[in-house]
């Protein structure tokens, strides 16, 4: 039992760092992030440092995550296959739309960005490549939510919208997590019919123009049909 609370420690404190506003922290953030005990926090730390999954700044005392954490995190991303199906796909809607266009997955409390493809506008919505965000807010998360197809999660959304995304294949989002941003995503599905991850194109809302916006929406849904064929995934 010891071993395990240990372990369970360990991951408490690692994926603080997954939060945003949190990818750099002090003993004090940790010790608020984890609610351990200082003496705790300050002894796992700085085993996870001695082994290389956190980093230590000495001039500033903030640590951040480490080389090792790296070499997992490009393990578990290099097994996820569909994204060197879609990353052409997305290329191409990029240039199509002229937006960022980018690929999340459902991470239970989180959706993750597991690819992106930068716009080469300007102004962008900057996201990373191992980015956490929330599930109920904005169009990747809403439609990630919408199809785990439960009571509970529908009920985390507007009356009715988890069912309309459903219904029509796609989510829209104007200003939900950031002022200003716009986006659109779409499922794609495995062989087996089932949603494993989003598509979707974000950027400036004033980009996405009443009319502009129904012709984003059919060339993510396009998409999002594309990469779900070469998956193996054929439509009923």
């Amino acid at each position: 039992m010891d071993g395990m609370r240990t372990v369970d420690r360990a991951l408490d404190i690692l994926e603080s760092f997954a939060l945003k506003d949190r990818h750099k922290q002090n003993l004090d953030d940790l010790v608020e992030a984890t609610a351990l005990p200082k003496a705790t926090v300050h002894r796992m730390v700085k085993n996870l440092e001695r082994r290389g999954y956190l980093r230590h700044d000495k001039e500033n005392a903030m640590y951040s995550l480490g080389h090792r954490v790296l070499l997992l995190s490009s393990a578990y991303l290099n097994d996820l296959e569909f994204r060197s199906v879609a990353l052409p796909y997305m290329k191409e809607l990029r240039d199509l739309t002229n937006e960022s266009a980018s690929l999340w997955i459902d991470q239970k409390t989180h959706r993750m960005c597991v690819e992106r493809v930068q716009s080469r506008e300007p102004l962008r919505q900057v996201i990373s490549v191992g980015e956490l965000l929330p599930l109920d807010k904005g169009s990747s998360g809403k439609l990630l939510l919408s199809f785990r197809n439960t009571p509970a999660d529908d009920a985390r959304l507007p009356p009715g919208e988890a069912a309309a995304i459903r219904q029509q294949g796609y989510a829209v989002s104007h200003a939900e997590r950031s002022a200003g941003i716009a986006s659109i995503s779409a499922p794609i599905r495995n062989a087996a019919g089932k949603v494993i991850a989003a598509i979707s194109i974000a950027g400036p809302d004033f980009r996405f123009a009443e009319g502009k916006i129904e012709q984003y929406i059919g060339y993510v849904k396009q998409y999002g049909s594309l990469i779900s064929r070469d998956l193996g995934y054929v439509e009923q």
